[in-house]
């Protein structure tokens, strides 16, 4: 198992896998990866090495480039965007606290939401931490959720001493609230 951002990649690809039959080969951010010879990547994508599962990660695919084209046409293409429905997201953690044998009020859900936001990674992790915090306590309510996440989480001192500098009232309360 290998997790590369180089242009080692395809090397790493087409080389055999050692003490196994498959070789997996992660690719990150591949959208920002300078291939300096894409054709190679391409001919590759064409005719991949059976021994070898490639996943290429990308925030962005331009489908107008021929490497993308290539993805498309000849590979398992998976687009998986962050859930935007706060009903689902709301039921999601709902149903995480259920089976951790937690209740959790509906305000306490709401304001994980609203300040984690939709990325389901984050959204686990602190439900995770809540748990942890909450040990042998079976309900969760407000005052737990803005102590464990910090409603304020993406604001610091620095963000309300810029908002200060640039005379925004309205920002600065809110930050300090």
């Amino acid at each position: 198992f290998r997790v590369l951002k180089s242009f080692y990649s395809l090397y790493a690809c087409l080389s055999l896998p050692m003490m196994s039959d498959k070789r997996l080969v992660v690719i990150h951010d591949f959208e920002t990866l300078s291939l300096t010879d894409p054709d190679r990547y391409i001919a590759y994508i064409q005719k991949p090495e059976p021994s070898t599962v490639w996943v290429v990660n990308c925030k962005k695919s331009d489908s107008r480039k021929k490497i993308f084209q290539a993805l498309e046409k000849h590979a398992v293409v998976i687009k998986a965007n962050p859930p935007k429905d706060v009903l689902f997201l709301t039921e999601w953690i709902g149903e995480k606290f259920k089976a951790a044998k937690q209740t959790i009020d509906n305000e306490a859900l709401q304001l994980m939401v609203e300040h984690v936001g939709d990325n389901l990674f984050d959204l686990a992790h602190q439900v995770d931490k809540i748990l942890l915090y909450k040990h042998g306590e079976s309900h969760i309510d407000v005052k737990d959720v803005e102590l464990m996440i910090g409603v304020s989480r993406e604001y610091s001192v620095f963000t309300m001493i810029n908002y200060l500098l640039e005379k925004n009232k309205a920002k600065t309360l809110e930050i300090l609230r």
